[in-house]
């Protein structure tokens, strides 16, 4: 009987705090996950440079806005070019302090917001036509309607980017 009270009351206690564990746990594993993504990851996003190169290009004070998409607590910064701000959605609010220690560390770029949501509704959160770059990694395998994902990203997506 008080075994079954036990793994209860620490079931419950694990639920309770669910969402702050795994922005702590995330954190923890994402300097292990960057280590071993790390040629893979200056690849992929080596695109954000010329990106950022075109946006300096048109006007020498533009920034590089780039909406990072389930950005956990900050995993991706420090793949992202210099002069960048980032625009942060995540479903897990928890993350919000991670992302502000993490960013930090990269003192070139900036989180200019953060914003508890899904990818699957961003109209309230982020206006259409007003990103350079959307980042989205491991999210898409998440998310409750991946098209309704992707139509949001189209739709915040500035015209020339797509």
């Amino acid at each position: 009987m008080y075994a079954t009270v036990g793994v209860t009351l620490a079931f419950s206690v694990v639920y309770y705090f669910r969402k702050l564990l795994h922005a702590h746990m995330c954190n923890r594993f994402s300097a292990y996950y960057n280590a071993r993504m790390e040629a893979r990851k200056r690849r992929l996003f080596g695109g954000l440079d010329e990106l950022a190169k075109a946006a300096a290009a048109s006007d020498r004070r533009r920034r590089l806005v780039i909406l990072d998409l389930g950005c956990g607590p900050g995993t991706n910064f420090e793949f992202y070019p210099a002069g960048s701000d980032v625009i942060c959605v995540d479903p897990n609010g928890y993350c919000e302090p991670l992302v502000y220690d993490n960013v930090g560390r990269c003192p070139d770029v900036r989180v200019s917001r953060f914003h508890v949501g899904g990818a699957e509704n961003l109209r309230e959160l982020v206006e259409a036509d007003s990103v350079d770059a959307v980042v989205v990694t491991l999210v898409l395998c998440t998310v409750d309607d991946v098209v309704r994902s992707l139509q949001e990203i189209v739709r915040v997506l500035k015209p020339a980017s797509i």
